[in-house]
């Protein structure tokens, strides 16, 4: 019944819904209506929404798995988006915090380690965002992209502890997305793990 439905629902409407956060934090950067750290906020809900989309991305296979619904269609909408929030945050993060200054932004890499990890998750989102295309697909051949977008989960590990690690303190919503992350991963590891058996 609900794959049935879904076929119907095209990945253009995950894009759109997808962007409108975007669209509303502009508003609310332009109109001053993002608090007395608007720099702040700005960063920490844009990398919010891309471990949120991030999470989602992860949970198709499972889904599919475990409750035979079929998302696979979704996943390179869902793949995107949380490419450009990762991207808008850490623009935020160089444009704002470090002002284009690149020696600072060496430093900040050397010196702290949840910015290292962030970046390292960042670059590593960045060939599959290029590559989530059919182009690719067909150029790469299924076996040897499917062999690069395995990178989603050490990616998504990393995701996570940077964003445990930005806020300092063991907050209740960080770790919250770090056991889903590292639930996600540990589901799809026994999955394929069944199928190498079977």
């Amino acid at each position: 019944m609900l794959n049935t439905i879904l076929k119907n629902i095209s990945p253009r409407y995950v894009y759109f819904m997808g962007l409108l956060p975007f669209l509303i934090l502009v508003l609310m950067a332009f109109s001053s209506s993002l608090g007395i750290d608007p720099v702040k906020k700005l960063e920490h809900e844009l990398g919010d929404f891309s471990i949120k989309f991030l999470i989602f991305t992860l949970a198709i296979s499972p889904i599919q798995e475990i409750f035979k619904v079929n998302l696979v269609k979704y996943r390179r909408a869902l793949g995107v988006l949380t490419f450009f929030y990762a991207m808008c945050h850490f623009l935020t993060w160089v444009a704002f915090d470090i002002q284009f200054i690149w020696e600072l932004l060496i430093r900040d890499l050397i010196k702290r380690p949840y910015i290292t990890i962030g970046f390292l998750a960042f670059v590593g989102m960045t060939p599959l965002a290029i590559t989530s295309n059919a182009f690719f697909l067909r150029k790469m051949g299924p076996v040897s992209w499917r062999n690069l977008h395995k990178l989603i989960y050490p990616i998504g590990l990393l995701a996570g502890a940077h964003f445990v690690m930005v806020k300092k303190v063991w907050e209740v919503e960080a770790m919250i997305y770090l056991v889903m992350i590292l639930t996600l991963v540990g589901i799809r590891f026994v999955m394929r793990q069944r199928k190498r058996k079977s």
